[in-house]
């Protein structure tokens, strides 16, 4: 069996859906189960809404094939995780490609499965849950001996600037925690200033995980994740994850850290991860890993590919491209809001 992911995958540092799908490649290629073309492939691997451009193309393929597979990796819902009107209308040509286009449907935590489906996804659908996982030549933990009169070191990780990545504890901490105890570090995109935090742009992954390694300690603070790839890497690199009790992070942190509701108590949930370090250090589970990941696609493809698969009608076709192109286009969609919430003149 072999599987071609369409997505336009970068190598420049960028959003966790791209570096996910780039170790899974990775993967894909070491046990010889990766078609460099979409042509070659017995499964097609779409991503959350990125289908778009590859859509006439999987439309052509699935009416050729009848035995071809497309499998939906999905996360959100987008409008949920974002916390704006305009994903909205994203979730909606997420169902609709997966309605009409998927054979089968991976999501990326219980959380965002459970979430989804209440926004409207097919429980019925093929599904599975696949936490993400990390490239593991780059993501591994240290090799180096806890420093007990050393700083404790804390670092965060975002390549969105959006507020809901958990600004508001960032600016908090800066202006609150004991830095005579305490380093922070923040690596991405931000949209305040600090005085205290230091603060790294953007870096690529094989950097970024040399710099997680510098550190004790991965602050999570975001306030919604359908499957954090920032806390996954961080953990294969060995350091004790202090994450936001909500949306995916207990999933992924179980019992090898811990877990805080907001500003109020993030200082004491540093305090207690900082002293239980190497308690928390020995939990980390090695269950995160791309090979179980890998080997969970592989598996998951099989059985959905024994399963009786979706053919696409030019209607579906076009209702979905529409569904598409509206959601790639934030005014026109807010326009026929509005057009629509207007009353009627008589």
């Amino acid at each position: 069996m072999k599987i071609h992911i369409a997505f336009d995958l970068q190598d420049e540092p960028t959003g966790g859906g791209n570096q996910f799908l780039k170790a899974l490649r990775a993967y894909l290629r070491s046990v010889g189960a990766y078609a460099e073309r979409m042509e070659e492939a017995n499964v097609i691997l779409a991503n959350g809404h990125q289908w778009g451009p590859y859509l006439f193309r999987l439309f052509l393929a699935k009416r050729a094939r009848a035995d071809l597979v497309i499998v939906h990796r999905v996360d959100g819902p987008m409008a949920v995780v974002r916390g704006d009107e305009v994903n909205r209308i994203v979730d909606k040509a997420i169902v609709s490609f997966n309605s009409r286009f998927a054979d089968g449907t991976v999501f990326q935590s219980r959380w965002s499965r459970d979430l989804c489906i209440t926004h409207g996804m097919d429980a019925n659908k093929h599904q599975t849950i696949v936490l993400n996982a990390p490239d593991p030549s780059l993501f591994y933990p240290p090799v180096r001996q806890m420093v007990g009169d050393s700083k404790i070191r804390i670092v965060s990780t975002s390549w969105s600037g959006n507020w809901r990545k958990g600004f508001d504890v960032f600016q908090y901490l800066d202006k609150h925690l004991d830095f005579s105890r305490f380093t922070v570090t923040f690596i991405g995109n931000s949209p305040i200033k600090f005085e205290n935090i230091r603060h790294i742009e953007p870096i690529p992954s094989a950097a970024l995980a040399d710099e997680l390694r510098n550190h004790d300690i991965f602050l999570q603070a975001s306030h919604l994740e359908a499957c954090s790839n920032s806390l996954i890497e961080a953990m294969n690199c060995g350091l004790v994850p202090v994450a936001r009790n909500n949306s995916s992070h207990p999933e992924i942190v179980n019992e090898a850290g811990v877990l805080y509701e907001g500003i109020e108590d993030v200082i004491a949930a540093i305090d207690a991860a900082a002293k239980g370090r190497a308690g928390y250090l020995a939990k980390i589970t090695q269950s995160i890993t791309m090979e179980c990941a890998g080997r969970a696609y592989l598996n998951f493809a099989k059985e959905v590919s024994r399963a009786s698969l979706t053919r696409p009608s030019l209607y579906e076709f076009l209702v979905t491209w529409a569904s598409w192109k509206l959601a790639c286009s934030p005014a026109m969609f807010l326009r026929l809001r509005t057009l629509v919430g207007k009353p009627r003149h008589r």
